[in-house]
């Protein structure tokens, strides 16, 4: 049945609603327009107000600095330590291999056939490896940052000869280097260093000196051959200047079975002889690609636990957080509720590193943050740059003590165990004596294997925080803590 027709009567009112509306019907439209915008723009302003404060909505705050090469949120600022001559590697792109590799192999499919790569059947069916033995008691493993030369003169810079041959069980040179698959000294002055360090044993015979070394090995581990080069050339290394072990600070390996491979090689060379340890990474994301935790257990003879650098500014994290917390603040949430020295330590020993050959880092530096508002300085509050004290992103301990001299107001966070202070819109998160205790309890009420830290150049060894001319005050905090009988 066709629709029905209905006749237009006057053809030329046809369109008469598309014409103009009666003046008080568009009056009321354009009042309420005007009332809603109006409305709208005061809840904006109460909102940005609460975030940022009057003050940055009126004057032009600083905007951070763009860097093209960030391409990952957790990319972490470039470090200078004293008395390193370059910088610490930057961590962006490992972090983000590290991710990328993980997310591919989650989006695998569940019955995608897998066979087991040459190295993994190998390690998978090997025997024990025996382990150097070590004496009782908790370690107190700390890093001695390398000095550009012997013969500088600034007060900034910590000389072998202003160490102290008792304060620690065991010093880790950093860093040696990797070139031509073979271990080098990043400087060939540095081999003055080497000697000048392992000369603290005359001093105290129980020290244990090993040599650190830093850089990619991706092409040391490919086979056979270049891990033997690299392991004969650490050999040599050891024996000619009196080393006790070598440390293997790899950020981070890109193939866990390559690595553990060269562990296990390097522990059959190594034998009983020498002390065998590793530096990792305490994010599970790059935990997860880069080890294999029950194998690796059988090969070292512990891990230095990097349980530090667990937020700090960058464009793609712009607010504050803790350095080295012990536990998750109450304010940590999802994925940061992990980025804490508990959660860490704990998931290591959960994939099979036994506690006594977990070694838990503690800094003895600090994070420095530029807030967007000076009445905003609680946890995450919004940052836009670096502080202004230290460099780039790091202050050393006794910067930390001016600085709280200064007037800065000074928090302990007791559910994270950690402090920060602030002043104006310079914020710092450090560690103090009071959270380094607190590690410190933490590792022996639970049977750790002992304190990692990073690193004896950036503590107070000149003993100004005080006035009191107590050197290495965090270190020697740590000490007390791990050689109290009665905890």
């Amino acid at each position: 049945m066709g629709a029905r027709v209905v006749p237009i009567v006057n053809p030329e009112v046809r369109y008469e609603h598309l014409g103009e509306e009666p003046y008080k019907i568009k009056t009321a439209y354009k009042q309420l327009f005007l009332f809603g915008f109006g409305l709208s723009l005061v809840i904006f302003l109460i909102l940005v107000t609460a975030y940022n404060g009057w003050e940055d909505i009126f004057a032009p705050s600083e905007k951070p600095e763009k860097n093209d090469n960030l391409d990952f949120m957790m990319y972490g600022p470039v470090r200078s330590e004293l008395g390193v001559q370059g910088i610490q590697e930057r961590r962006a792109d490992l972090y983000a291999k590290a991710f990328n590799k993980k997310h591919k192999f989650l989006m695998k499919p569940p019955n995608s056939s897998y066979s087991k790569t040459e190295e993994e059947q190998l390690l998978t069916n090997s025997p024990y490896v025996w382990s150097t033995p070590e004496p009782d008691g908790f370690k107190l493993v700390c890093y001695y940052a390398i000095p550009p030369n012997l013969t500088v003169t600034d007060d900034k810079t910590l000389m072998p000869n202003d160490l102290d041959a008792d304060l620690c069980t065991h010093i880790n040179l950093a860093f040696a280097s990797v070139a031509n698959n073979s271990l080098v000294p990043s400087n060939p002055d540095d081999v003055e260093t080497y000697d000048e360090v392992v000369k603290l044993k005359k001093q105290n015979p129980k020290l244990k000196v090993l040599l650190s070394v830093n850089g990619d090995m991706s092409q040391v581990v490919q086979d056979h051959i270049t891990r033997k080069t690299f392991i004969k050339s650490s050999l040599d290394v050891l024996r000619k200047h009196n080393f006790d072990g070598l440390d293997i600070d790899w950020e981070f390996p890109d193939d866990a079975w390559k690595f553990m491979t060269l562990l296990a090689e390097f522990r059959q060379a190594f034998g009983d002889r020498y002390l065998l340890t590793a530096a990792v990474a305490a994010p599970q994301v790059i935990v997860d690609i880069s080890y294999k935790i029950n194998v690796m257990s059988r090969f070292v003879d512990w891990v230095n636990l990097m349980t530090y650098d667990f937020h700090f500014y960058t464009r793609f994290t712009p607010f504050t957080g803790l350095n080295a917390p012990l536990y998750k603040s109450q304010k940590d949430k999802g994925y940061f509720s992990q980025l804490n020295t508990n959660w860490s330590v704990h998931y290591w020993e959960d994939q099979g590193m036994p506690r006594n050959k977990i070694v838990v880092g503690v800094p003895t530096y600090g994070h420095t943050f530029k807030l967007q508002n000076k009445k905003n300085t609680g946890l995450f509050a919004p940052s836009c740059n670096f502080g202004d004290l230290g460099g780039g992103g790091f202050i050393d301990y006794p910067d930390v003590c001016r600085f709280l001299t200064t007037g800065a107001v000074q928090t302990f966070d007791r559910s994270s165990r950690a402090s920060y202070a602030y002043k104006n819109r310079n914020w710092i998160a450090f560690e103090d004596e009071r959270s380094a205790a607190y590690k410190g309890e933490f590792i022996t009420s639970r049977g750790y294997g002992g304190a990692m830290v990073w690193s004896l150049n950036s503590d107070d060894y000149k003993g100004l925080c005080y006035k009191s001319g107590l050197k290495f005050p965090l270190i020697r905090r740590l000490k007390i803590v791990l050689t109290d009988d009665m905890l």
